[in-house]
């Protein structure tokens, strides 16, 4: 027998979960440096970059400063450019420390000394030149703006343009730097997606192939069971046939024979003057008929020979007749006749899925009506067996079986298949509805 392979699926399950989580993972550790590269790297670079332009801008208005000082164009003596002169190197002072904070790590730290160094001699040179001025030696003072101040602004201008253009060429590595990370991302999904995809055509292939194993299985399975449950039902109706012949023929005769004798004894001259054993004589003869009654009724119940007599709805009519007397529950026929079409093979099955379904609804349905219609339908014969008892949702019973009679509906659905046809049972909301489609020329269709 061919068992379910539990165990490789599992590890095809879990080989596949720690694929997915390492991808995740790795993904994850992707994303993070990506967001290294953009934050530490491309981010910082571009604020240094927005610092260095700012410092630069500076620079040119320190130099505009230090013009109009040495020019006097406005009227203004020399140290009335204090106040200005210190806003713009406070504003230079602060500008390089937060520039200072935020320079890419590449930088060298010799650079960033010589750059704060640069700064400093040009605050000292204005300084000078301003103390000069105050002191009253506007020459000195115009000198030094002439020669310090415009040498150490021009030197700073230009560290500061050296500076940009390397952060430029920084975030220019930087931007190639996270190109190249989406690219091994890329690469990466792509890698994950095609074992994934062939782990997945592997397991589709694998899984396909248990199926059709299990198919070819379950096929055999179900062949064999409709092998099995056709012998046993034909064994049954074998061994029914033989109890109702033995029934009919040997208890029947025995009976006949004693009620023949009974009566005998009843006319005898003998007994004539007897009236007491007389009328126990005509009781026996009673209970002797009845028995015999009851075991034609018994015979016919094992095995309906009316159908070989008088067909299919005769013996379904006179089945009807004695469960009507019995049971107390009326019954509704509709269109009876039509039972006559089916094949002389499937009429014994289509009798007791009838039988077996009246059965169930005088045990389990408390119905007071049974409805039995008959249609012929594009060659088939379909049979409705409906009560209008409790049903089986008000019972609490799922829909298709019932109570005590699982066996019953599973030998009228085994019954249904050897016809080639189709058996339902439904909860109709007032009653249970049984009903049996059966083919009808079902050897020409299998010719």
């Amino acid at each position: 027998m061919f068992r379910a392979p539990t165990t490789w699926l599992t590890a095809v399950f879990l080989l596949a979960l720690a694929m997915l989580a390492g991808f995740a993972f790795y993904a994850r550790m992707q994303i993070a440096q990506l967001r290294d590269q953009q934050i530490q790297g491309n981010d910082r670079t571009r604020r240094s970059t927005l610092q260095l332009l700012r410092i630069q801008n500076t620079l040119s208005n320190l130099a505009l400063t230090a013009r109009d000082m040495r020019e006097r164009s406005d009227g203004y003596p020399i140290p009335a450019y204090r106040p200005q002169v210190d806003r713009l190197l406070l504003e230079l002072q602060d500008a390089l420390r937060q520039e200072r904070e935020i320079s890419p790590a590449e930088r060298p730290e010799a650079q960033q000394q010589l750059l704060d160094g640069q700064a400093e001699r040009l605050r000292d040179a204005f300084h000078v030149a301003l103390r000069q001025a105050e002191g009253g030696d506007e020459a000195a003072s115009l000198q030094q703006l002439r020669q310090d101040v415009e040498s150490h602004r021009t030197a700073l201008t230009a560290l500061v343009s050296r500076l940009l253009v390397r952060n430029n060429e920084a975030e220019e590595r930087g931007i190639e730097s996270t190109i190249a990370s989406y690219r091994r991302a890329e690469q990466a999904l792509s890698l994950f997606v095609s074992v994934m995809a062939v782990a997945m055509m592997g397991f589709a292939a694998a899984a396909l192939r248990y199926n059709l194993r299990s198919q070819r299985q379950l096929e055999l399975l179900s062949t064999e069971r409709g092998e099995l449950a056709r012998s046993m039902i034909g064994m049954q109706e074998s061994i029914l046939r033989s109890v109702s012949r033995e029934l009919h023929d040997d208890f029947g005769q025995i009976l006949t024979a004693v009620n023949a004798t009974l009566q005998r004894l009843a006319r005898s001259p003998q007994l004539a003057a007897n009236e007491s054993l007389r009328e126990q004589i005509e009781e026996t003869r009673g209970a002797t008929r009845e028995a015999l009654e009851r075991v034609r009724d018994l015979s016919q119940m094992l095995h309906p020979a009316l159908i070989e007599t008088h067909g299919l709805q005769g013996a379904v009519e006179r089945y009807l007749g004695g469960f009507d007397r019995q049971s107390g529950i009326r019954i509704h026929t509709v269109d009876i006749p039509l039972l006559d079409l089916a094949p002389q093979e499937h009429a014994i099955h289509i009798f007791r899925i009838v039988q077996e379904a009246l059965s169930n609804i005088t045990r389990h349905s408390q119905a007071v009506q049974v409805w039995i219609r008959v249609t012929l339908r594009e060659g088939w014969l379909e049979v409705e067996i409906e009560d209008d008892g409790v049903g089986m949702r008000r019972k609490g019973q799922p829909v298709g079986t019932s109570s005590g009679a699982g066996m019953g509906v599973l030998a009228m659905r085994e019954r249904a298949a050897l016809l080639g046809g189709e058996f339902c049972l439904r909860d109709t909301g007032h009653g249970v509805m049984v009903t049996l489609r059966s083919p009808l020329g079902l050897e020409e269709e299998h010719a």
